[in-house]
């Protein structure tokens, strides 16, 4: 009996010590609950999105224990992959990890004709109205309904917060850390997001940086990765007036900006208006790789989490040690 009560005592031990060994994060950081919103454009590339997603999410779970991930995926198209995947990274999550992953599939073509009448005005002012040369070049492809919904998220989510990421991320630190930047959205700061990291809207403003902004090297803003205080933003009284048509054609009035990004430029446009109502990330929570466009970055710091944003490809040795 000694003996049995003995072994269970060093097990115990053990598991205690591995727990405080591998967290990484101090106890009061922890958040039980983490939801994350994501947009599943699948109406092209369908097998390319299944592989980004597959690869996100694993790396993820890769880096985090000990809490429960809700996924919110928002999609246009066919899901039966996406689904299958979301299985198996169930399946995963519970033989490796002490953790719990949800997956919630949410028909966005449902939801955009919930918003038609809201959509409509901002594609028209921010992004249609001064739509520029920049803007054929990508296609037009930052106008698809779809990605104007995070836009939305404290409309369409039944949650205080969210983490809203692109497809395109890999995960290279504990997303409770990330979580935990939700301290600084206080006192007025409802949204976080990390800077631009290529000269775009440099390029794009010009000379007007200096009257808009006071400074000749505004980086804007980058929509990979967005943490959204979704109770604040219901009530937040100028956050839902930037999504009116009178102001976005007052702001778009205002700025006279070349757009071309969509909803990015939208947040550019708002904390034009509204800079306090905006959390900045390091950049290392959003450390992009368009290199295809520029060679500059502003960014020295140890990756975070990867960007591939501009079509981009991963490193090898990041896809090797993702997941």
């Amino acid at each position: 009996m000694k003996k049995i009560i003995w072994t269970m005592c060093i097990i115990f031990t053990i598991v205690i010590i591995h727990r405080w060994w591998h967290s990484g994060i101090d106890e009061s950081v922890r958040s039980k609950v983490i939801d994350i919103a994501m947009i599943a454009n699948l109406t092209d590339l369908q097998q390319m999105r299944n592989k980004l997603f597959t690869n996100l999410v694993r790396s993820i779970l890769k880096r985090t224990e000990d809490v429960l991930l809700r996924f919110h995926v928002f999609y246009d198209g066919d899901i039966s992959l996406l689904k299958t995947n979301s299985r198996r990274l169930v399946t995963l999550a519970k033989i490796k990890k002490l953790m719990t992953v949800e997956f919630d599939f949410i028909d966005a073509r449902v939801k955009i004709a919930e918003l038609r009448s809201t959509i409509s005005p901002l594609q028209k002012y921010y992004y249609d109205k001064h739509s520029s040369s920049r803007a054929i070049k990508l296609k037009h492809k930052f106008r698809q309904d779809i990605l104007w919904l995070h836009l939305f998220f404290h409309k369409l989510l039944d949650t205080d917060q969210v983490i809203f990421m692109d497809m395109d991320l890999i995960f290279n630190e504990d997303i409770r850390e990330l979580n935990f930047e939700f301290r600084h959205l206080n006192n007025g700061k409802i949204i976080a997001m990390a800077q631009e990291q290529t000269p775009w809207y440099q390029e794009v403003f010009g000379v007007k940086q200096h009257t808009i902004f006071n400074t000749s090297l505004y980086q804007g803003l980058n929509t990979g990765i967005i943490l959204q205080n979704l109770k604040e933003m219901r009530v937040h009284k100028d956050y839902n007036d930037v999504l009116t048509e009178g102001m976005a054609k007052h702001l778009t009035d205002t700025a006279q900006m070349e757009t071309a990004l969509g909803s990015q430029d939208a947040y550019v446009f708002i904390q034009m208006k509204y800079p306090k109502m905006f959390h900045i990330l390091d950049c290392s929570w959003n450390y992009q790789l368009a290199t295809n466009y520029y060679t500059y970055s502003p960014c020295k710091e140890l990756p975070k989490v990867y960007h591939a944003n501009g079509n981009t490809k991963f490193p090898k040795s990041v896809i090797a040690n993702c997941c």
